[in-house]
């Protein structure tokens, strides 16, 4: 495996994105010899962004839906993805997207590469 860091990252909001307390997310990925690590720094009015309590590191699901950061990784071949979800909760989340050959869908699955560990500090 290539060894890879990156530049840290200004991340840019979707344009529906209603801003609130958030000034901006920084975001930096590296490739080691046991995996990927993804580094996020939140700039942010901290009194009013809603860190959830910490809890044990394990999956959950529906994270996307509040504070948490993400990431999408392609997979090798086809047309599909991987989508990470990690909370300031310590919990984790990962999806796999496939586009189905010739029909406007998405399949969604919880089957992630097997070996994702998430040993969030």
């Amino acid at each position: 495996m290539e060894l890879a860091e990156t530049d840290w990252t200004a991340l840019v909001a979707h344009t529906s994105m209603h801003r609130g307390a958030t000034c901006g997310i920084d975001a930096r990925a590296q490739v080691t010899e046991s995996g990927i690590v993804f580094r996020y720094v939140l700039r942010a009015e901290f009194s009013s962004v809603c860190i959830p309590p910490a809890r044990s590191a394990e999956r959950a699901d529906g994270l996307w839906q509040h504070t948490c950061f993400e990431a999408f990784i392609k997979a090798h071949a086809g047309a599909g993805y991987y989508e990470l979800n990690f909370s300031p909760s310590r919990q984790w989340g990962g999806l796999s997207f496939q586009w189905v050959p010739g029909r406007n869908v998405v399949r969604r699955s919880r089957r992630v590469p097997g070996n994702l560990r998430a040993p969030l500090r």
